[in-house]
């Protein structure tokens, strides 16, 4: 695995194929590699940074779209059995981006991370309308500072993030990684059933009222 290039070799090979069909504006729809632990003898740990890669690439690259599967991986399978899924999940964006249909095509993804005292707030965007979560807290949700995991005492979901009460804080730098491993499970998603896609990054200080997701 190569996530270090990852985006420049998919710039590369889009630039190949609109090339070749003398198209410049060739739409590419994209999938994330789905999260697993053990594949004969193969295992994940390096997807994480592919993942991230593949980020990049969707973000930088015009005309390029990624849906996330993070929530169809299978720990003893590299290859998600859920063809019909995925194949849903990159009609909406085809419906989105291409087509432009008044649909919810894209996964949530972070958009900001807030600190204030012992909480910290987690807003997204591409909720549709709103987030669901299924269960008490986030699965694969970590919060940690000078390199100890730091507890979750209690989280409150709002339509567009999530407010955690954390224990433990020091006046120290807080980093936050979601579902940031080879396999994991998932539980956190849009209206339409989207997964929110994989992130890591440093909350920043906020004031009380903007924790109000």
């Amino acid at each position: 695995m190569h996530g270090d290039i990852y985006d420049q070799t998919f710039r590369a090979l889009t630039d190949c194929w609109r090339d070749a069909w003398e198209d410049p504006e060739l739409p590419f729809f994209t999938v994330q590699l789905a999260p697993f632990g053990k594949c004969m003898k193969s295992n994940g740990e390096l997807y994480p940074a592919v993942r991230e890669s593949q980020e990049k690439a969707a973000k930088t690259i015009p005309g390029v779209y990624m849906t996330s599967i993070m929530d169809l991986g299978m720990y003893e399978d590299i290859h998600p059995k859920e063809k019909s899924e995925i194949g849903r999940r990159l009609a909406l964006l085809a419906m989105e981006h291409l087509y432009h249909f008044p649909v919810q095509g894209e996964c949530p993804e972070m958009a900001k991370i807030l600190r204030c005292g012992s909480r910290v707030a987690i807003l997204f965007k591409n909720v549709g309308d709103g987030l669901i979560m299924g269960g008490q807290k986030p699965k694969a949700l970590e919060i940690r500072q000078d390199g100890k995991t730091i507890p979750i005492l209690a989280v409150s979901l709002q339509r567009n993030g999530l407010i955690l009460e954390c224990g433990g804080f020091t006046d120290s730098e807080v980093l936050v990684e979601y579902v940031w491993g080879g396999y994991c499970e998932v539980n956190l998603h849009n209206s339409v059933g989207l997964p929110v896609k994989p992130f890591r990054g440093a909350a920043v200080e906020g004031e009380a009222e903007e924790l109000c997701c």
